[in-house]
């Protein structure tokens, strides 16, 4: 998380703003959630199962957009249409 939600403020890597002491640990969690179904899907690609390794992106993805996300969301896709 680059800004925090309430108050843009740089978060630090602390569980809550230095500013407006908005609580971030829920915020975190998602971000370490969709990190972790990326690597998921990375994991179900590298062994063929295609239908799953979508899944998991479009979970990921749906947590939080990033480009490696947008990027292997695409790469998933491409491959299917083959």
């Amino acid at each position: 998380m680059e800004r925090c939600p309430v108050c843009r403020a740089k978060p630090k890597g602390k569980t809550t703003c230095s500013r407006c002491r908005a609580e971030l640990s829920p915020l975190y969690a998602i971000e370490k959630q969709a990190d972790h179904m990326l690597a998921r899907s990375v994991a179900c690609l590298g062994n063929g199962d295609i239908f799953q390794a979508r899944r998991f992106c479009v979970h990921a993805q749906n947590l939080k957009q990033t480009p490696f996300g947008t990027a292997l969301k695409g790469f998933i896709d491409s491959y299917r249409n083959l």
